[in-house]
């Protein structure tokens, strides 16, 4: 996501609004001495004259912000920008996966990966001003990768490139789960993909969930088994919520055993 840089935008405006006034003190005087058509030095010529400008002012502002994104599309050029936290984002599942940073009237996204969600909010938070590299990635949609983190105050910085991949152990920590009330998660194609109950976010593969679906809606009784998600994997659930991957589902008298 490439933020719209409507500072840059407003100075070509500007400018082009300069230009023309000068061009109506000065040159439209002499000019109008000379025979021209009255379409074109009519009434409305400065409107015109103006809108002209406007559209020119608006095309150069968008060639000039096409050259600068090209490379990082070409050769993934790292670059540095600087501005103060404005708030985290999260995914379907509610684990921040990425941080919006201001500059004025500038605003970017930046995607990382969500198990660096800890290590990230270790070193910024809301509100703090921050320095950050990232590179433009390309794929089915366009976004800015977070490459480093540096907090300004602190001097803290981040590598996000040092840091591996979580370590899930096998056999993690065994939870059982009454579901009080039928509240399902989607994921991001929004198919229903589990059960929001109190402080977890239970998960089963939608189309395990598509089989289902009946049975659920007319089971009074519904107990989930699962594995609970380590701390120590590095995700951050906004809402504070843990997330267990179910493998087993107890609809009323009737167990399922999920894969």
């Amino acid at each position: 996501m490439i933020a719209f840089r409507y500072s840059t935008l407003l100075r070509y405006i500007v400018i082009a609004i300069v230009l023309l006034l000068l061009l109506d003190l000065f040159i439209f005087p002499f000019i109008t001495m000379v025979h021209f058509p009255k379409h074109f030095l009519g009434p409305k010529a400065l409107q015109n004259l103006l809108l002209l400008s406007l559209l020119i002012a608006v095309v150069v502002f968008y060639y000039r912000k096409k050259e600068e994104i090209l490379p990082f599309i070409q050769s993934k050029n790292v670059t540095t920008y600087t501005g103060n936290v404005e708030r985290f984002n999260t995914n379907h599942a509610g684990d921040v996966d990425g941080i919006i940073v201001r500059n004025g009237w500038d605003r970017l996204f930046f995607k990382f990966p969500p198990h660096m969600a800890l290590k990230v909010m270790e070193v910024v938070n809301t509100g703090e001003s921050a320095t950050i590299t990232y590179y433009y990635e390309k794929g089915k949609k366009h976004k800015l990768k977070l490459q480093s983190i540096t907090n300004n105050k602190t001097g803290k910085l981040l590598n996000l490139e040092r840091i591996q991949p979580p370590v899930i152990i096998p056999g993690g920590e065994q939870v059982e789960i009454t579901v009080n009330t039928k509240q399902f998660s989607v994921d991001k194609k929004g198919k229903i993909n589990g059960f929001i109950s109190d402080n977890y976010l239970v998960e089963i593969k939608p189309h395990v969930m598509d089989g289902l679906i009946n049975s659920i809606n007319e089971a009074k009784v519904i107990k989930i088994k699962g594995i609970k998600r380590s701390a120590n994997e590095g995700f951050v659930n906004i809402q504070h919520r843990e997330l267990v991957k179910a493998t087993q589902i107890e609809l009323d008298s009737n167990t399922y055993i999920l894969y």
